[in-house]
């Protein structure tokens, strides 16, 4: 990374921290956490450093898993967004009172969506449920079943589909 965008650029260590000679005042028009708040020790540290560096009108875009998704509350403890790495989860409710109480005027949650095809998401079923059963049971049994009855020419069609995330 360093050889990429130059050593001046690049911080490696703690987010709350972070110092970039390229940018010495440390003023950003768009700080982007994707996939990062919730691995992090002390989310409302990182966040109130990221308050503090944006410029006035400057932007914070977050995605992190969303614990009140509807993925969630279907797959339960077979969520794919469960990780050991994951220190914390965050409901849309918990997300927008912290982002608020660090300084922050949230202007929009959303869903994420990913765009798949039959075949990707029935290969990966099949892959994650050879690798370490972690998916619910029913799955891959769904998928088998599908796989019989599911038309050729539609297999590759792309389909947008909500992952338990929220931006």
């Amino acid at each position: 990374c360093h050889r990429i965008v130059g050593a001046d650029h690049v911080y490696e260590g703690e987010i709350e921290n972070a110092w970039f000679p390229a940018n010495p005042e440390s003023r950003f028009e768009i700080i982007t956490l994707l996939d990062v708040i919730e691995h992090v020790r002390d989310p409302r540290a990182v966040l109130r450093w990221a308050a503090s560096h944006l410029s006035p009108g400057g932007r914070l875009l977050l995605v992190t898993p969303q614990v009140d998704s509807l993925s969630r509350r279907l797959m339960r403890r077979w969520w794919v967004h469960y990780h050991v790495e994951h220190l914390w989860y965050f409901s849309r409710t918990s997300l927008t009172a912290l982002l608020e109480e660090t300084g922050f005027t949230v202007s929009k949650i959303s869903p994420v969506y990913k765009t798949f095809s039959f075949d990707y998401f029935s290969s990966f079923a099949k892959i994650l449920a050879l690798r370490d059963q972690c998916m619910h049971p029913a799955i891959p049994r769904t998928f088998a079943f599908l796989d019989h009855i599911f038309p050729g020419q539609f297999r590759s069609l792309p389909f947008r589909f909500p992952v338990g995330e929220m931006l």
